[in-house]
């Protein structure tokens, strides 16, 4: 795997996170998902892992909610 710059910045950025979100973005084929995994794995922290390829994660997103 390549070693990647962010990876050490945005583990120590999740860990004084308090509630909010990192979003990483970038072209396709890229490694973003290999970098989100191994970070997670890395920490050893509860998180939730959702594909937004799947009809029923959209929809979940696309419904505004005050909940």
């Amino acid at each position: 795997m390549i070693t990647r710059i962010l990876q050490k910045k945005i583990e120590s950025q999740i860990l004084n996170l308090h509630g909010k979100a990192i979003i990483l973005y970038g072209p396709r084929q890229v490694g973003k998902t290999t970098l989100v995994k191994t970070i997670m794995n890395n920490l050893n922290q509860p998180h939730a892992w959702l594909n937004g390829d799947e009809s029923d994660v959209r929809d979940y997103f696309s419904k505004p909610n005050s909940v």
